[in-house]
């Protein structure tokens, strides 16, 4: 009768092992890299940067950035060429609400968003990486229409956010607060961000005006 039972217990054992093949390979695809491979073409970079967020900071007369938003685009540029992934760079805000825009020789309003891109395309970033966020007027603004025009239907997760010092507790207190909040398309999606924020310094900005 045992040697009967042999090829019986055989075809368990192989079944089994087939089975423990099966459920691994479930849980690789259902939980990207948990066996320590790649989560496909949308993984995050190396470098765990999905994007460079430049705030905007008014414009001179001439529609050029005046030299804290300067500073802030030499800070967005430098950390653009330490990675190696190409991360998207977005530049921010429409204007400020007090004040009329400054027009190009065409007659059309000069944004910050535009004039910061400008910038950052001569310190070497690629056109084909810098994105524009031209609707915001404020802080609160800026982190909405990022969060509505270019981080959730892009799926950018990994920000660093590009501002100065004397900007830097509010920023970092309204974006923590925004990319906070869950994102819903008729369900609950993946909505994790994760933020680091880089200071510039506040040139050109005197003691008085930043305290």
């Amino acid at each position: 009768m045992g040697s009967d039972n042999k090829p019986t217990r055989k075809v368990s054992l192989l079944l089994q092992c087939f089975a423990a093949l099966v459920v691994l390979g479930i849980i690789g695809a259902v939980v990207p890299g948990a066996l320590g491979g790649s989560s496909g073409p949308d993984a995050v970079p190396k470098v765990g940067i999905d994007a460079i967020v430049v705030l905007g900071g008014g414009l001179l007369p001439d529609g050029s950035p005046p030299p804290w938003q300067r500073a802030r685009c030499f800070a967005a540029a430098s950390l653009y060429r330490e990675t190696t992934a190409g991360p998207a760079v977005v530049t921010l805000s429409g204007g400020t609400p007090w004040k009329p825009p400054p027009k190009d020789s065409r007659g059309f309003p000069i944004t910050e968003a535009a004039a910061s891109a400008r910038l950052l395309a001569s310190l070497g970033v690629p056109w084909d990486r810098l994105f524009e966020e031209g609707f915001s007027l404020d802080t609160i603004g800026n982190a909405y229409f990022l969060r509505a025009s270019h981080t959730d239907p892009a799926g950018w997760r990994r920000l660093a956010i590009v501002t100065n010092e004397f900007h830097m507790e509010r920023t970092r207190a309204i974006f923590e607060w925004v990319f906070n909040l869950p994102i819903t398309e008729g369900k609950e999606i993946d909505g994790r961000y994760e933020l680091s924020f880089t200071t510039a310094p506040d040139d050109g900005m005197s003691p008085e005006v930043r305290d």
